[in-house]
């Protein structure tokens, strides 16, 4: 007999949380010390998601703090080690102060932290970029240099969930897909017992130079906020340029500097909280020394961007001001203020997006974002996960002159598709027509991979696209996107434009963690940050109203694209002919 749908999604999720090794670990009952002699440059510490959050601290032999915070201290078996820096102390000694555990805890140490292809771990996501280890913050900046993809990410190694301080991450790819991790870009600094560190950034690539801070050509520079309310701009390699007054308070979300060539001025965007509100917030300089408050906008937009693109066909340009959440404005900007075509923000990301930021530096123009997908972080301690949460795919965006006036409009880039595998069905009949009702494909089980949809909403009410516990749906009563969790609703956001009657096609992405849904005219991307391994997820399709459901197609993604096959082959070929 067929379980109902809603106990057999929690049977699901019972099963999910009995993947855990972990049973509630016993209180603490003190506090213990340890006298580390060190040996070498980096102290490993052992890290288990399973275990409760532990306050340590560890001091030189003058009591000075080396480094303190709540960290996933293991007794036990270590899921990861988390390092910390102690090359200053090589020689000599620290105390390393925790919360008393039912043993004392195993430390490592070693002079070079050595290469981990994490790709090969258990339940790491096949297209999408996610911590090594730890927890992933909101970005502090995504750039292209060359032939590489620069991603900057708040991170701490020592949490499955937020958790102060925070270092900035670096990850590089050539493909979008494949990432290697690079040393952290800034780590925090302790003085008289307080630590100072990163809590928002973003990135500017200084083509030629117009900062003066490379010795030649060009350089990427983040913008930094710190923890003690300064703002900073640092090199890729970490190394502080600059220290930056007058910009007004605490950014709500990220900063973001760009050089607007017209007026030859320097342009930092922030929101900032102001009355019980927030603004958008425009400064400029002429020296990135003397700032002043040029112009400010009205709307509650974390981590602004202003760009400047075509309107698609045409040779008209206009400005875009972006919001991390996914929102954004068109106007246009004299160079301090900001005129809005919108009397409100319109809308393309809905759910769980979170510090969407701009890709800088891409070729031709390309306008690409990439979000971070917001995820249950101590969910993903219950099933035995060492990461937490994961960036989305890159989008791109273009601007177009639609029936309802200036959209931003959404597509998978090239670098995604050049990864898409031979399509295959998976409705598993010709053509498929129900009432009311939710239809499971069972061509279409498993995760990692993208699943297109073609049907018929003429006759509907509402529809849904469910993979596992995420369900992604859309009705046309209330005009608004709906986003459910084990079938409790997360989020029910307005449509920036209501969805037209008659054929849709929609695209989901499901890999391991995360899922995005995409309306292939481009009018929304809709996400959910998931928590369940579960190669047996079922993808199904609901309705209230009649539906149609013409096509569904079932599309792997591969680590290696074709052209990526075709230049190792190549690169065989060519070796063996040397010889």
């Amino acid at each position: 007999m067929k379980l109902p749908l809603f106990i057999a999604l929690l049977l699901s999720a019972f099963a999910a949380f009995a993947q855990t090794d972990y049973p509630d670990p016993p209180p603490f009952t003190g506090v213990s010390e340890a006298k580390v002699k060190v040996e070498a440059n980096w102290l490993l510490l052992p890290m288990n998601g399973g275990e409760r959050y532990n306050k340590i601290k560890i001091t030189d032999a003058d009591g000075n703090t080396v480094f303190a915070g709540s960290v996933l201290l293991a007794d036990g078996n270590a899921q990861w080690h988390a390092p910390v820096d102690v090359s200053k102390f090589k020689g000599g000694e620290i105390t390393f102060s925790y919360q008393t555990l039912t043993k004392e805890p195993s430390f490592r140490q070693v002079d070079e932290l050595g290469y981990t292809d994490h790709s090969k771990d258990r339940g790491r996501p096949t297209f999408h970029l996610t911590p090594k280890f730890g927890y992933m913050g909101d970005f502090c900046g995504l750039v292209k240099v060359g032939g590489l993809w620069h991603a900057y990410f708040l991170f701490n190694p020592y949490a499955m969930t937020p958790h102060e301080p925070y270092f900035i991450a670096h990850a590089v790819s050539d493909d979008l897909v494949n990432w290697d991790y690079k040393p952290d870009v800034m780590r925090p600094v302790f003085s008289d017992g307080a630590a100072v560190y990163p809590v928002a950034g973003s990135a500017f690539f200084d083509k030629n130079n117009k900062s003066g801070f490379f010795d030649s050509g060009s350089g990427v520079i983040l913008i930094v906020e710190k923890s003690d309310g300064s703002t900073v701009l640092v090199s890729s390699e970490g190394a502080e340029l600059a220290v930056l007054s007058g910009l007004g308070g605490k950014s709500v979300g990220s900063p973001s500097l760009s050089y607007l060539e017209k007026q030859k001025l320097w342009l930092v965007v922030k929101c900032v909280s102001s009355g019980g509100s927030n603004v958008v917030e425009f400064y400029t300089s002429r020296d990135l020394s003397n700032w002043k408050l040029s112009g400010s906008v009205a709307a509650d937009m974390p981590s602004p961007t202003l760009f400047e693109t075509f309107v698609s066909a045409s040779d008209t340009k206009k400005y875009v001001l972006w919001g991390g959440g996914g929102s954004y404005l068109v106007g246009d900007f004299d160079g301090g203020n900001f005129r809005s075509d919108f009397p409100k923000p319109a809308r393309l990301f809905y759910g769980d997006a979170r510090g969407a930021q701009i890709w800088q530096n891409v070729p031709s123009g390309r306008i690409l974002a990439t979000a971070r997908v917001d995820q249950p972080g101590d969910l993903m301690r219950d099933v035995g996960q060492s990461f937490s949460q994961s960036a989305s795919i890159p989008w791109e965006l273009r601007l177009a002159d639609t029936k309802r006036g200036l959209r931003l409009r959404a597509s998978v880039p090239q670098e995604i598709v050049g990864h898409f595998g031979r399509p295959e069905d998976a409705l598993g009949i010709p053509q498929l027509q129900f009432r009311s009702n939710v239809f499971s494909l069972p061509e279409a089980v498993g995760n990692n991979f993208a699943v297109v949809f073609t049907f018929d909403t003429s006759e509907l009410v509402g529809f849904s696209l469910r993979a596992g516990v995420a369900k992604f749906g859309y009705s046309k009563i209330s005009e608004s996107y709906e986003i459910t969790r084990i079938e409790t609703n997360k989020y029910a956001i307005k449509a920036t434009d209501p969805r037209p009657d008659g054929f849709t096609s929609a695209m989901i992405f499901l890999d391991t963690y995360s899922a995005e849904a995409f309306f292939l005219d481009g009018s929304a991307v809709l996400f959910m940050g998931d928590s369940y391994l579960n190669p047996e997820q079922e993808i199904k399709v609901g309705c209230n109203g009649e539906i149609f459901v013409d096509k569904v197609s079932r599309i792997p993604i591969n680590r290696v694209s074709p052209e990526q096959r075709a230049k190792a082959a190549q690169a065989v070929v060519d070796s063996v002919n040397k010889k």
